[in-house]
């Protein structure tokens, strides 16, 4: 009886140890861990364990948005000052997997606008000049075919000094011809 008893006490430790605790202000802070608890540390996971019984998604937009401008004031610390995704996610209660994610998006946007896929071999800028100028060639009535558009891109990029398009067959690629009609329809 005794041995039933002290397991039960022991699991219910392990399950008081780290819930999050949410404070009437909405602030999230983490409960201490028992200090005569012998289990490792508080943030051993036991294998099985489950969040059943706990309300998940507890999170709102306006913890998650404090948290991306947190990492964007550490991520350029070059003094190695700077916070672990991890820790910043805890720290503003919101699921690191989600966090991760819309930081990264973050990230990609700035360098191209579509986060999927490579990079187009014309930048955005010079599709939309040679979209435009197809559009004046067919409004004057000198209407391109498929092989017009893939030579006018080949001969853009040549100009330019674009790598990307095949040199052996002195035209743009198929792909890139029906990449180009879904990105400017």
């Amino acid at each position: 009886m005794k041995a039933l008893l002290e397991r039960l006490r022991a699991k219910k430790r392990r399950n008081d140890r780290q819930k999050p605790k949410k404070s009437k202000s909405g602030e999230c802070s983490l409960r201490e861990p028992d200090v005569d608890s012998n289990e490792a540390g508080p943030s051993a996971r036991h294998h099985g364990a489950s969040h059943k019984g706990e309300r998940m998604n507890r999170w709102n937009e306006d913890n998650m948005r404090q948290a991306i401008l947190e990492f964007n004031r550490h991520k350029n610390k070059t003094d190695g000052t700077g916070l672990p995704v991890r820790q910043i996610a805890r720290a503003w209660c919101v699921p690191y997997s989600t966090f991760r994610k819309r930081i990264m998006k973050q990230a990609a946007e700035q360098t191209h606008s579509h986060s999927s896929g490579r990079p187009t071999v014309l930048g955005k800028a010079a599709e939309e000049e040679l979209a435009a100028h197809i559009r004046s060639l067919s409004s004057v009535g000198f209407p391109c075919s498929r092989k017009d558009v893939r030579n006018l891109a080949f001969q853009y990029a040549k100009q330019a000094g674009l790598p990307g398009f095949s040199r052996r067959k002195n035209t743009a690629g198929y792909y890139w011809f029906r990449g180009f009609l879904a990105r400017h329809k």
